[in-house]
């Protein structure tokens, strides 16, 4: 089945190859196993395994292949595909199976693989705007004098510049990035939460375990579990929003000037202006 985002040629208007790279199922099939592998060896860390039986679990987790028919006939028999993925994994441990796995449940491992795609996504993001928002800056430099028609109700109104034009393109970048920037701590978190999220699986151990698994994935470490606590993915959702909403709004505001018998800027291509056309 086809849709815009996967159409052999609709896909390059609505599709964003990059970020969904980010979200595909490769991607969060590589949270998973980075999560599981960093998980035995901090359990090995611990003092739960041996380390040396925690290292060939980490391992092997790392070096295996997933059956990727086996994992969906899983879903459907369980409902989370984590059951049948751990079954595999242990299977590729053999002996050191013991050290897969032991103490986390389903929610640690999909929460903390979607944490892993929101903070990649940032990443991604504030790198995009940071560009974008150079760009404007550049434009504003080099034009900003040249004068443009303002309008109001899609009618001629006073006279402008091309800075004028271009403050409210560029100036919502700037909030966006220090939200994003704000927001990172909030989603850039490890989810370890065991079977009723209070970590009593681990016990003692919780605060050394949880620690080395949020310093192996790059991640906060929270002081209890959040998968509760949707505020962050809510968040993260919301400055996406936000994001379109601006760069929806350039891209609306660039297509009226391009139109025939307006002319005020020239187009290098769909969605992408070259110069002011004055």
């Amino acid at each position: 089945m086809s849709h815009v985002f996967t159409h052999p040629w609709l896909a390059g208007l609505f599709a964003d190859p990059e970020t969904a790279a980010l979200w595909s199922p490769e991607a969060q099939l590589e949270g998973m196993r980075r999560f599981e592998a960093a998980w035995s060896r901090a359990l090995g860390r611990a003092g739960r395994v041996e380390a040396e039986t925690a290292e060939t679990a980490a391992r092997a987790i790392e070096a295996m292949s997933f059956d990727l028919s086996d994992l969906c006939d899983g879903t459907g028999q369980d409902g989370v595909v984590i059951p049948r993925l751990v079954a595999q994994m242990k299977a590729a441990a053999g002996a050191a199976k013991g050290a897969v796995h032991a103490g986390a449940t389903s929610q640690d491992v999909i929460d903390t693989s979607l944490a892993l795609s929101m903070t990649a996504s940032l990443d991604l993001f504030e790198a995009r705007l940071t560009a974008l928002n150079d760009s404007l800056l550049r434009l504003s430099a080099e034009f900003g004098e040249n004068p443009l028609m303002g309008r109001t109700r899609m009618q001629a109104a006073t006279e402008i510049t091309v800075a004028d034009r271009i403050a409210p393109w560029q100036q919502p970048l700037q909030a966006h990035l220090q939200r994003l920037r704000e927001l990172r701590p909030r989603v850039a978190r490890v989810q370890i939460g065991g079977a009723s999220g209070d970590r009593r699986a681990i016990a003692d151990q919780a605060d050394v375990i949880t620690a080395f698994v949020a310093a192996a994935l790059g991640l906060e470490n929270p002081p209890r579990a959040w998968h509760s606590m949707r505020d962050g993915v809510a968040e993260f959702a919301g400055l996406c929003a936000l994001i379109s909403g601006t760069l929806g709004k350039m891209g609306q505001d660039i297509a009226l000037m391009a139109q025939q018998g307006i002319g005020e800027i020239a187009l290098a291509g769909g969605g992408q202006f070259l110069r002011h056309a004055a």
